[in-house]
């Protein structure tokens, strides 16, 4: 192994905002060119990118910062816990400065007054485990009886961004009904409702739609755009755009069709598409979680002639493994 490899950090970062394999690949390629990464890989399917890298030329914090500066943003936690054994502000201190330290931490604050910690870390990348550790190194006690700390927070941001896209899909569906109604009268040669046919009723439905659905689109495509490339975003964007400005056009100024029909019900299907996706990653992270769980976590090993049990991470070539019966294999 040489030097420069004994040297490199790893380090995963949970990425949020991704919408197709070529978000990730963008990001990958941006990463990649930071002068001290090694390697970068990103996972769309996880949304998750592992940077191999020389922490002497680069930090997380400039991943985190060239990330955000893509348009995309780094999933982070927050956890409180309450602290017992400080005796005075110095000791407050000390706990920041110490967990600070701890790689994936960005923020701490400890509250003398209160006896409490909030910390704010890289999803994925600390535990709270390694926060305990941290504080009780230091001399002190960690108070975690009231809070649920193994709580799946992958999970949670699972269910908002599903909840999100949900959201938005009933708003576009709603707002699709009238136009649906008239264009299946118009096809049918039903009557339907005047109103729905009434370009300044379309016009205040369509404008409704682009601004709160269509907001995540546009911010998308402006971040992809700046940086050089183009998405899928890009296309929903300037299609549903153009249908609408020419509709606007039509309706205050000439005297011709309107579209309003084709922005919204884009902005409907393709929003459906997006809470179907967020679902599947849903179940493809259950998934991976399930079989990472089959993975033991602690091995029983002979050192020195005797059994002892150590982390699998601390197993080195050429130790000698005991499995028993319906054990998992390290």
């Amino acid at each position: 192994m040489t030097e420069m490899t004994q040297a490199l950090e790893r380090v995963d970062i949970e990425i949020e905002g991704m919408t197709c394999s070529a978000c990730a690949n963008k990001i990958e390629k941006s990463l990649n060119n930071m002068k001290g990464v090694h390697e970068t890989t990103v996972n769309f399917a996880v949304e998750k990118a592992t940077i191999n890298y020389g922490p002497e030329e680069v930090s997380v914090d400039d991943f985190i910062n060239e990330i955000r500066e893509l348009g995309y943003d780094v999933a982070i936690d927050k956890v409180d816990f309450k602290i017992i054994g400080m005796t005075c502000s110095a000791c407050a201190n000390r706990i920041e400065r110490g967990l600070k330290q701890l790689g994936g931490v960005t923020d701490v604050n400890v509250n003398f007054a209160i006896e409490k910690a909030t910390v704010k870390y890289i999803s994925g990348q600390v535990s709270f485990s390694d926060l305990k550790a941290v504080v009780e190194d230091l001399g002190y006690e960690v108070d975690d009886s009231d809070e649920d700390h193994d709580q799946d927070r992958e999970k949670v941001r699972r269910k908002k961004e599903i909840k999100k896209q949900w959201t938005l899909f009933s708003i576009a569906a709603i707002g699709s009904i009238p136009f649906l109604i008239f264009l299946a009268g118009e096809i049918l040669g039903l009557n339907t409702p005047e109103i729905f046919a009434d370009k300044y009723f379309q016009f205040t439905i369509s404008t409704i739609i682009q601004i709160v659905v269509g907001y995540q689109y546009y911010k998308d495509s402006y971040y992809a755009l700046k940086n050089g490339s183009a998405n899928m975003s890009v296309l929903i964007a300037s299609g549903t755009t153009a249908a609408y400005l020419y509709s606007v056009a039509n309706t205050f100024i000439l005297d011709g069709h309107v579209f309003y029909d084709t922005a919204v019900i884009i902005f409907a299907l393709i929003t459906l598409g997006k809470l179907l996706e967020a679902r599947a990653k849903g179940q493809t992270s259950e998934a991976i979680r399930k079989l990472m769980d089959l993975q033991a976590n602690n091995a029983r090993v002979i050192r020195d002639g005797e059994e002892v049990e150590i982390p699998v991470e601390e197993v080195q070539e050429g130790d000698l493994i005991i499995v028993k019966p319906g054990e998992k294999i390290p």
